[in-house]
């Protein structure tokens, strides 16, 4: 029932909503999909109503659901998707939270990911795209983020970050932002994680990026993370 009103939300949007609305569920129910439906139809949103140039950019892409997701409505509003991954689920880090909503755990002491956390291969994803998205309009580019995402050229018009480090999010920034387009919106799936909320609040983050994000929308409240770009 918590979902309903994201679901209401969207089908407002536009015509022809129900029908990728009912694609989105029955990838839910058949791919391991560690978000929400609501969320997953907010960046799709975003994706079928703004009005501004470039492709789509997904960065974590795990198991593929969110991609297909992704895949469908870039699809449907004409752009390509670029998904980017290591396809070695978390890299080997240092970092602690005091406090957090670890591997859907809540933790009230120090907690981490692990190593290899969130790990899926190159193969399943495309397997997942190929079954139930639109795999004619992907791109899939293996390898560190940081390694990747600097070569990342054209504009974006909405990026989907899903990484959980606070340096994989940095990473991520560094090669998403400055290609952002003015009106565009990146979107963050790691709100709730102490880490990346203090990244992404931090003024030091977005001054060698250029121009901070305009608007944010739930940093320190939510999951997802809404980062919209001035005009």
């Amino acid at each position: 029932p918590a979902e309903l009103p994201a679901l209401a939300r969207f089908l407002a949007g536009g015509p022809g909503r129900a029908g990728l609305a009912a694609r989105f569920y029955r990838i839910t129910a058949l791919v391991d999909c560690p978000h929400r439906q609501s969320e997953l139809l907010e960046v799709a949103d975003a994706i079928l109503r703004l009005d501004v140039p470039g492709h789509v950019v997904e960065a974590g892409a795990y198991r593929g659901g969110s991609a297909a997701k992704l895949s469908l409505a870039c699809a449907r509003a004409g752009r390509r998707l670029r998904v980017f991954d290591g396809f070695e689920g978390i890299p080997p880090n240092d970092e602690v939270m005091d406090e957090a909503d670890v591997l859907g755990s809540r933790s009230a002491g120090p907690a981490r990911f692990e190593a290899g956390a969130y790990a899926a291969s190159e193969r399943e994803l495309r397997a997942t795209l190929a079954r139930f998205g639109a795999p004619g309009v992907c791109e899939v580019i293996a390898g560190r983020f940081a390694d990747t995402l600097p070569r990342e050229r054209g504009p974006v018009a909405v990026a989907f970050v899903d990484v959980d480090l606070a340096a994989s999010t940095r990473d991520c920034l560094r090669g998403i932002w400055p290609r952002l387009s003015p009106g565009g919106a990146l979107f963050s799936h790691d709100g709730h994680l102490p880490l990346e909320r203090a990244v992404l609040a931090d003024p030091d983050t977005w001054s060698p990026l250029g121009p901070p994000p305009a608007r944010e929308v739930g940093i320190g409240r939510r999951s997802l993370v809404r980062l919209e770009k001035g005009e």
